[in-house]
């Protein structure tokens, strides 16, 4: 079974509606399956969770 890759990116800037922080994880086509975003002053971001409500 292959095992998932992983990218994190920290973002240097002032914009206080964009995200600071990226957590992806990828695909073995390095395609993104999930990202969770963090911004400076608010709750962290799940885009999985997002697009998929009931779970």
């Amino acid at each position: 079974m292959p095992m998932p890759s992983y990218f994190v990116c920290e973002w240097h800037h002032d914009l206080p509606d964009e995200p600071v922080l990226f957590y992806e994880e990828q695909g073995d086509d390095r395609m993104e399956l999930r990202r969770v975003e963090e911004f400076r002053d608010s709750p962290v971001w799940d885009s999985a969770a997002a697009s998929h409500p009931e779970s």
